[in-house]
């Protein structure tokens, strides 16, 4: 009966410590030219925030979200798309986009691995065996790749990709991590896939 006491009690310090701990805070994402920026109003971990814009020069809401494993984080993509990233645990992850261009937000996407800002695509892996090439505009799937033997926990991986480059006829990626070991290579391994949009 002792041992129940002590776990509950482990248990209540454990929770208490996680919501004690957390505060109120104000956060300013600026974009790598300074002008645009993202604001995040809210708790610093494992609560409820917003993300607010400067679009025309007024405060406008973007966001209310719950937070996951760590703080707030905005990834600038250029100066025009900003990464509302949230962190939920080791490979869980899923992102929205503000495009400051357009003054839209994204539906959540999943597992975004890699973003070419100038494109305005992503690559992301919903499904832990296909990689989505996505337009950030339309939200609309350009085109589904499989590398094959490759799946699982791997696919997901924030940088999973070295580098990619498209160009009019390839899609050409390397990665630099090996699959089953996650051993850093020397060399990256390029992948080819045909370009499809």
């Amino acid at each position: 009966m002792d041992y129940l006491k002590y776990f509950v009690f482990i248990i209540n310090i454990f929770l208490f410590s996680n919501n004690v701990f957390c505060d109120n805070i104000n956060k300013i994402f600026y974009s790598p030219n300074n002008i645009n920026k993202i604001e995040y109003e809210g708790m610093d971990r494992h609560g409820v925030g917003t993300y607010y814009n400067n679009y025309k020069h007024n405060k406008n809401k973007i966001l209310t979200i719950e937070l996951g494993a760590i703080g707030p984080q905005i990834n600038w993509h250029g100066d025009y798309i900003a990464e509302i990233y949230n962190y939920l645990g080791t490979n869980f992850h899923h992102s929205y986009f503000y495009l400051y261009k357009y003054n839209k937000l994204t539906p959540q996407i999943n597992q975004v691995i890699y973003v070419i800002p100038d494109m305005e695509i992503i690559f992301d892996c919903n499904d832990w065996v296909h990689i989505n090439i996505r337009s950030l505009v339309s939200n609309r799937i350009l085109q589904t790749i499989e590398f094959e033997g490759i799946n699982g926990n791997f696919l997901g991986s924030k940088n999973l990709f070295n580098n990619v480059e498209i160009t009019k006829d390839e899609i050409l990626i390397w990665i630099d991590i090996e699959p089953y070991t996650y051993k850093i290579l020397e060399n990256p391994i390029l992948y080819r896939f045909r370009r499809m949009f």
